[in-house]
């Protein structure tokens, strides 16, 4: 069998497909430290060089994995332009990343192993998501200047905040706090109840005097 260019393309994007899919799967059961190469191939049904071959490292391999998902998530709420730049744009962001998060808990258990394995040198996020980032926080500051968001909130925590409310659903949706036996009282807690909760205090903080 001759093997053409294409053919030879065709091979490695098979192949690095693979590898991608079982480091990720390995790396979401298992945390990025427990795993080793040599299981990525066995269940990728590779031969281990060609992981160091394709990607160098598993390190490298790992921040692969993060840098697909983070673009996967851009891509799906692309329409909203990803912007705070005003109340009903934060509002919609907030439900819609809910809703993603809802959708696909492997990003934040992803975010989750990330967090708990990484040291110093991995604390910035990959080089394609930073001038998202920075443009959500410009956004924030837009909406403070139009009077829209409080200028007396810091716009990176309030966007940090926002991250992390948007994910806590999967972190308790199991939890002993929402079962019917502690919740029976108040009825069964769905994930609308979550996100127009989260709604409402962003809207109208969680005191009285707050709707004033």
């Amino acid at each position: 069998m001759t093997y053409t260019k294409e053919s030879r393309k065709r091979d490695k994007e098979r192949t690095c497909r693979s590898i991608l899919e079982a480091a990720r799967e390995l790396f979401l059961q298992n945390g990025f430290a427990a795993v080793t190469t040599k299981e990525i191939a066995l269940k990728a049904e590779v031969n281990h060089s060609l992981i160091h071959y394709h990607f160098g490292s598993k390190r490298k391999l790992w921040e692969a994995i993060k840098q697909q998902m983070f673009e996967v998530s851009i891509a799906e709420g692309e329409g909203l332009g990803h912007t705070m730049a005003s109340k009903q744009k934060l509002l919609e962001y907030v439900e819609w990343r809910a809703r993603y998060i809802d959708a696909h808990p492997e990003f934040v258990r992803l975010l989750l192993w990330a967090i708990l394995e990484s040291g110093d040198s991995d604390a910035d996020a990959p080089k394609s998501i930073r001038p998202r980032v920075l443009n959500m926080i410009s956004s924030i500051v837009d909406a403070q200047r139009a009077g829209e968001i409080r200028k007396d909130i810091n716009p990176i925590l309030l966007y940090a905040f926002v991250l992390s409310a948007t994910s806590d659903w999967m972190h308790w949706r199991s939890n002993w706090l929402l079962s019917p036996k502690i919740t029976k009282e108040y009825g069964e807690i769905t994930f609308d109840d979550y996100l127009n909760s989260l709604k409402s205090i962003l809207t109208h903080g969680v005191f009285e005097d707050d709707r004033t």
